[in-house]
């Protein structure tokens, strides 16, 4: 099976990284096979930014 990845990150106003979004999908049929969005706690209420969830 053929899979490749898409990672995006989000940063802060400050460019230290916020979140990260993974997404793993198949590379024939584009049909999605797993997702993760990791969120560093210590930015998300202190420090201003956006932030997008994982869509498909």
């Amino acid at each position: 099976m053929n899979r490749f990845a898409v990672i995006d990150t989000e940063t802060t106003w400050d460019d230290a990284v916020m979140s990260v979004g993974l997404v793993i999908a198949d590379s024939v049929t584009f049909e999605l096979v797993d997702k993760q969005d990791i969120t560093y706690s210590r930015h998300t209420h202190a420090v201003q930014g956006s932030r997008r969830y994982v869509h498909y």
